[in-house]
């Protein structure tokens, strides 16, 4: 199946579908399992809520209380340790009683520059709370605009809580020539009160999977989604897909089907050292609209750990494509 790419009706989206995607639909505090041996992980569940309940709390009637600066948090930690679900239970509880937004940092900076950022500060100054997931900067353009674009809404009423896998002092670094744009860099880190999660990947709790669907897997996979719409691709296929639509449309591509099913996925590889990175990198957000949107998926190929090359995981964006692999194993056990 190949649907017809929608239209970029950019009201929709802003008033309407900014809020966590299937998987951390309905997701709360108390559903959130910390880690017994890493403290840090109860203790910032406790602080993201505190601070969510300290916006929503009314002043009490009949005294006059000072307006509370603005803040952000920045949650900080390897991939797997729960900063999504924290992010999606301050949506879920805020949602009941202000304005909150909930949005992927690809999505946000696409949204920005098709509205312009003057146009954007506007239409998200809706919002009391604004929850943005995967902070990234992965290059100059994206730091320049995130940069102009907070520095409007925050400081006019707007709260910030954002995800990462990359701590606010180290933005940017390895990407690009950050010592160009650190100015802006130590601005944007001075927005946010940083929250940090220790621990490691709650997948790796137990023994994870390492490989994609075998043949009867797939074809099991198959039988069981008869009847559902399906993207279906071969793994050359889905390379040229990624390549020719911008990562922020992939959620809309995504949104309306019942599943993705790709065959025979290859290590990441191309002649031109760029547009290798650049294709691996797009699978990675390939992977994390599937799996946050939580749209069941079918890959065949070859072993989970070889999709990329090694050279990879000490890459700059090497926890991305760490938590990328984390995750494949993840759909692929759920699959199974």
């Amino acid at each position: 199946m190949q649907p017809e790419m929608p239209g970029p009706d950019l009201t929709r989206p802003i008033l309407r579908d900014l809020r966590p995607g299937r998987r951390f639909a309905g997701v709360t505090f108390a559903g959130y399992l910390a880690h017994p041996g890493f403290p840090s992980q109860q203790a910032a569940a406790q602080q993201v809520q505190a601070f969510v309940q300290g916006l929503i709390r009314p002043a009490r009637p009949g005294f006059w209380r000072q307006r509370p600066p603005v803040r952000g948090l920045y949650l900080d930690g390897g991939f797997g340790v729960g900063k999504t679900h924290l992010l999606a239970s301050a949506w879920a509880l805020a949602a009941p009683d202000i304005p909150v937004g909930y949005v992927h940092f690809q999505e946000l900076t696409s949204l920005i520059g098709r509205l312009g950022s003057a146009r954007a500060a506007q239409v998200f100054a809706q919002f009391k709370l604004l929850c943005i997931d995967e902070f990234e900067l992965d290059d100059p353009g994206n730091t320049h605009l995130i940069g102009t674009f907070l520095g409007r809404i925050m400081p006019g009423g707007v709260n910030v809580i954002t995800t990462s896998n990359t701590p606010p002092g180290s933005l940017g670094e390895g990407r690009f020539n950050a010592a160009l744009f650190s100015e802006t860099l130590r601005t944007l880190a001075a927005r946010f009160e940083t929250v940090r999660l220790g621990g490691p990947d709650y997948r790796g709790r137990e023994q994870p999977r390492q490989t994609l669907l075998s043949a009867a897997e797939y074809l099991a996979w198959r039988r069981r989604h008869e009847g559902v719409p399906l993207l279906s691709w071969s793994g050359a296929e889905l390379a040229d897909f990624l390549m020719r639509v911008h990562p922020a449309d992939f959620g809309r591509w995504l949104g309306g089907v019942g599943g993705v099913a790709v065959t025979d996925l290859r290590t990441f590889t191309h002649p031109d050292k760029l547009l290798r990175e650049q294709g691996a990198v797009r699978f990675v957000h390939f992977v994390d609209r599937l799996y946050d949107l939580g749209v069941p998926a079918a890959f065949t190929g070859v072993p989970i750990a070889e999709l990329f090359e090694d050279t990879y995981r000490t890459a700059a964006f090497g926890r991305k494509y760490s938590r990328c692999l984390s995750r494949v194993a993840e759909l692929m056990t759920e699959a199974s």
